[in-house]
């Protein structure tokens, strides 16, 4: 029993030193993600600093840990306690800024799709594309893109219509009426 007493403070010192090491190469690796982060917006940058002062406060909290091994000082109780709270309230307020820019700009929302085909044409195809293959049109406008995706969707080949423009205004110009569309807004609506 005495054998073992003995050995779990070197175990302990062992453990705790590993864990400032830990600590410390967080904390380099946060000071590089910083520097890279508040050169692209420094605004974006103010939520991952709080997470930042919570990665401190854990190498602060482990530092207190190691000399409360060697020490019944109460000061180092307290540099613990307050390495603990650093950590909560960094964490909760970088997260909170993280995400509050999350909530007012992006909506995600599902949109389930369903393989819908156009009334087939009675004229022959104009355009053949090979399945599996990705094409890239470039052009100002989306004239010969949309030809070639009327042309596939009027010929039985399933649609998605992706578009920033209002879908009443591409169903009725193209006449499209099975054909599922996307609008790509930030403009609040029903569809």
């Amino acid at each position: 029993m005495g054998i073992v007493e003995d050995t779990f403070p070197t175990y302990e010192l062992a453990v705790n030193v590993i864990a400032v090491g830990i600590s410390l190469l967080a904390v380099l690796y946060w000071v590089k993600l910083y520097r890279r982060l508040y050169k692209q917006d420094p605004k974006e940058a103010r939520g991952w600093s709080w997470l930042f002062v919570g990665v401190l406060g854990v190498l602060f909290f482990n530092i207190s840990s190691i000399y409360m091994m060697f020490s019944a000082n109460p000061f180092y109780e307290l540099l613990s306690i307050i390495g603990r709270t650093i950590i909560g309230i960094s964490l909760t307020i970088g997260a909170y800024l993280l995400y509050s820019p999350m909530k007012r700009g992006f909506i995600y929302r599902f949109v389930p799709v369903n393989p819908v085909v156009e009334q087939k044409s009675k004229e022959e195809a104009k355009h053949f594309l090979e399945k599996g293959q990705t094409y890239l049109i470039n052009e100002e406008k989306p004239m010969k893109s949309s030809e070639i995706f009327l042309d596939m969707v009027n010929h039985g080949i399933n649609g998605l219509y992706l578009t920033r423009r209002n879908p009443e205004e591409v169903r009725q110009e193209y006449n499209l009426i099975r054909t599922p569309i996307i609008w790509l807004t930030h403009e609040k609506s029903s569809k």
